[in-house]
């Protein structure tokens, strides 16, 4: 109390020193971080010299294994600091972020993992105007997705000389080669089609050297080879998903991508893609377009003619009454909506419309109205009819497969024109619904289901089994396979001549004794998987002579490539082709699949009239030799 309100007197300020010791694991953790980031000659010095006498070498050798020590550890500080840093820029699985995910950087990197790790359900594959790069559309997650693909020009070359070395376009392989024939060194080339098709001269005069053998697989379509490996589900490669950070997925190969079945993922389920009609017809200077949107009821109605005049009936009158009449047979989830709005144009050039077509098909893209593909139904073809208006190059595009058999001769010809377009209209979603069972089964998209199903479709199964069972593709747009070069050479003594006896016995009429109709089924199929009883059954078996059996070679001839040793010569290319034909068609007898018997030609793509000869001549011998017996047949 004293001292209160007295002034003192300041005292000068004295420095402290405070003392604190090093905690010792503070200490160990900063030398180990200096020991990890230094050289070892730093730390552990120079090392000695080997010398002559054993200590010297025992003195030599710990310290060595010290050095090794040393950097095994400092490899391990680096790789761990690498992933550390990876692992800061790349978000985390389960982290919590300090702020949402918003931006446009997230929304394309969510994007480009959706690609990635979803599976693709394919709904076209187009080409564009670049050879071997194609257009994609898939739907991914609930988007739809435009990829581009590369697909590569694969074929296959036998030379009797091996190679010296492999390189980056071209491996060897070993693979079955049509008609049975010999593999020297089979090698396998992929290179870009652009760069195929800018040397395929040079490309030729290099395979007609006399140490070739033959060229396999240069027929083979490139959409057609991508339908065989990709299907209409596939999947990115897991290998390269581990590759790829997102930003560098803009184009795929095929080796990039993988099919999977329709029972492991779904495709194309009801309300997954919108979609589209786009109605054209043409005869003549007169033509008649429309353009359909069920989700939003509208449709615009073009007439072209010779002279501007539009004389068309009220169409929503004409509609509702169609479907009113559909209704009754037909129900409500296979029709669009009941009432639709209607544009009426009439013009008298062909451009116009067109514009007019490509105005409205951008305003509704610019809609953002979710995925949704075009149905098109025209006289003409796609690329002719996408020349026209490219903005359906923006689209994917599914050609409806309906003949529209009506004249525009007639005066009133825009009533008939439009009452079969709107009940075209009427049967979309029936024809979608069926196209979209056709794809799941045959395992296409539906944008590339062609005119003849199942011609194409027979095609395609065989095609998947004999890539499956290591069979080389001999499919050719001709009447001949493709053998390598050698299809004329080939033609010998059945090639020549084609039976044309039938199977088939019908004869009506009225019988005193019973008359039976058998109906024989799966015989084409038995035929072949049973035709190694023929022999055994005509005595040849045993003697191991015989022009239409061909001894299969063994697993080791085929590794060590000593087959023509252990293959006897044959003259029938029904002994040549039959193991090819075995193996595809047992699986198909497995799953039951019946075969006509009397089929005017099987597999088109792959004709071959050895197939044709070698069914009729089985079958005869069969029944000449005991008829049912190694149950050959199965009878219904």
């Amino acid at each position: 109390m004293e001292d209160f309100g007295l002034i003192k007197p300041p005292h000068p300020a004295i420095p402290v020193a405070t003392k604190r010791k090093r905690v010792l694991w503070e200490s160990q953790e900063e030398s180990q971080e200096l020991t990890l980031t230094v050289p070892w000659r730093e730390i552990l010095g120079q090392p000695p010299t080997l010398g002559t006498t054993q200590e010297e070498w025992l003195v030599w050798l710990r310290f060595h294994k010290k050095k090794w020590q040393l950097q095994a550890r400092q490899r391990l500080a680096r790789r761990k600091k690498q992933r550390l840093e990876s692992a800061e820029d790349l978000p985390r699985h389960g982290a919590i972020r300090d702020r949402p995910a918003t931006g446009l950087g997230s929304f394309l990197r969510r994007t480009a993992r959706s690609i990635l790790d979803l599976p693709w359900q394919i709904v076209q594959i187009s080409q564009t105007s670049q050879a071997g790069l194609f257009r994609l559309w898939a739907i991914i997650g609930s988007d739809l997705h435009s990829i581009k693909l590369s697909i590569p020009r694969v074929f296959y070359v036998n030379q009797r000389v091996a190679k010296a070395e492999e390189g980056p376009s071209c491996r060897k392989v070993n693979r079955i080669l049509p008609r049975s024939n010999m593999v020297y060194n089979l090698y396998e080339y992929s290179v870009p089609e652009d760069m195929y098709q800018e040397h395929i001269n040079e490309i030729n005069t290099e395979l007609s050297a006399p140490d070739i053998e033959g060229v396999y697989e240069t027929q083979v379509p490139l959409l057609f080879r991508a339908l065989v490996q990709l299907g209409c589900v596939c999947v990115v490669n897991r290998q390269l998903v581990r590759h790829l950070s997102g930003w560098e997925a803009e184009t795929f190969t095929l080796d990039h991508l993988e099919m999977r079945s329709l029972a492991q993922f779904s495709y194309l389920e009801p309300g997954s893609i919108r979609h589209i009609y786009l109605y054209h017809h043409t005869q003549g200077h007169k033509a008649l377009f429309g353009l359909f949107v069920p989700s939003q009821r509208r449709a615009s109605v073009f007439v072209l003619d010779t002279v501007r005049s539009n004389q068309m009936p009220s169409l929503s009158t004409l509609y509702s009454a169609e479907h009113s009449l559909l209704l009754k047979k037909v129900g409500p989830e296979l029709l669009p909506p009941p009432r639709h709005t209607f544009e009426v144009r009439a013009e008298t050039d062909l451009k116009t419309i067109c514009r007019a077509i490509q105005r409205f098909l951008l305003a509704y893209k610019e809609e953002r109205r979710g995925p949704t593909l075009i149905a098109v139904q025209s006289s003409w073809e796609l690329q002719k009819l996408a020349s026209e208006i490219p903005v359906l190059e923006e689209f994917p595009l599914v050609p409806v497969r309906v003949v529209d058999k009506i004249s525009y001769g007639v005066l009133d010809w825009q009533r008939h024109g439009a009452r079969r377009m709107i009940r075209h209209y009427l049967h979309l979603d029936t024809c979608l619904s069926q196209a979209f069972e056709m794809s799941r089964y045959f395992h296409i998209p539906v944008g590339n289901l062609p005119e003849d199903i199942s011609t194409f479709g027979s095609d395609l199964f065989f095609a998947r089994h004999l890539q499956r069972h290591n069979h080389l593709l001999w499919l050719s747009p001709t009447a001949r396979p493709d053998l390598g070069g050698k299809e004329a050479d080939d033609n010998r003594l059945v090639m020549e001549f084609e039976d044309r006896a039938t199977v088939e016995i019908n004869s009506p009429g009225c019988y005193s004794t019973v008359c039976v109709e058998l109906d024989i089924q799966n015989l084409a199929v038995n035929t072949i998987l049973q035709s190694h009883h023929v022999n055994d059954m005509e005595g040849a078996g045993s003697m191991g002579i015989s022009f239409d059996v061909i001894q299969q070679a063994s697993l080791e001839d085929m590794v060590t490539g000593n087959q023509a040793s252990s293959a006897p010569a044959s003259y029938d290319e029904t002994a040549l082709c039959s193991s090819t034909f075995r193996c595809p068609l047992a699986s198909h007898a497995a799953v039951s699949v019946s075969v006509p018997v009397a089929h005017a030609r099987v597999l088109p793509g792959y004709h071959d009239k050895s197939l044709h000869s070698l069914l009729p001549s089985c079958g005869q011998r069969h029944l000449a030799q005991k008829p049912f017996s190694h149950g050959c047949f199965s009878a219904d």
